[in-house]
């Protein structure tokens, strides 16, 4: 896929910003409710399986997600929108296009060598846990080796998604003035209500 209208490359960077969108909402809810079991750990203890099943497939799944944006050979990628803005630079209006061609250069380097080690990382994740099951790690069930041999903080996830809607954003704008938003106050709001309900009902 090279030569894109206008509609279609917007189109892939609403689903792209999207992807982006769900993987940040799952660390923040991930975390949102493990600090709230910390403080509240009575809630917690009501069904313990089930929130413990539900954070373990948020972990899981933002993972995965996080690790399929930075997939060098995927298609719904950062890499590919780059790709895909360079053969498309002529969608954009013609005074701005010499800026987008600098300028996806610079956010290529911000993918590929500031965020180096932590892709790298994100990767082993994926490759060793899981996507696949590595010998090394598989009877290490709280993950504390993987987490040593390839250390990631919820933080430098959420900065990395920050960054890629920062990067999104600056081409939407320039193609048709979009502008997205990594908005999580809702999901937050929304199990704030369930929590709310279980806090009420053990007291």
């Amino acid at each position: 896929m090279g030569t894109l209208t206008k509609e279609e490359l917007s189109k892939f960077m609403e689903q792209l910003f999207m992807e982006v969108y769900h993987s940040n909402s799952k660390i923040e809810l991930y975390m949102y409710m493990s600090n709230k079991f910390v403080d509240y750990p009575e809630v917690g203890n009501i069904a313990p399986s089930f929130f413990e099943l539900t954070r373990d497939s948020l972990s899981n799944e933002f993972g995965l997600r996080i690790a399929k944006l930075f997939d060098s050979n995927g298609y719904g990628t950062l890499y590919k929108l780059l790709n895909l803005i360079g053969a498309n630079v002529d969608l954009f209006p013609a005074d701005k296009k010499k800026l987008i061609l600098s300028t996806v250069s610079a956010h290529s380097k911000i993918l590929k060598e500031d965020n180096a080690q932590l892709l790298k990382n994100l990767r082993t994740w994926r490759d060793k846990l899981l996507a696949h099951w590595d010998k090394n790690y598989f009877f290490n069930v709280d993950r504390t080796k993987l987490g040593e041999d390839a250390p990631m903080l919820y933080g430098e996830l959420l900065t990395l998604l920050k960054s890629s809607t920062n990067i999104i954003n600056f081409y939407a704008e320039l193609l048709d003035k979009t502008h997205y938003l990594l908005e999580t106050d809702q999901i937050k709001k929304d199990f704030d209500i369930l929590f709310n309900a279980l806090l009420m009902r053990k007291n």
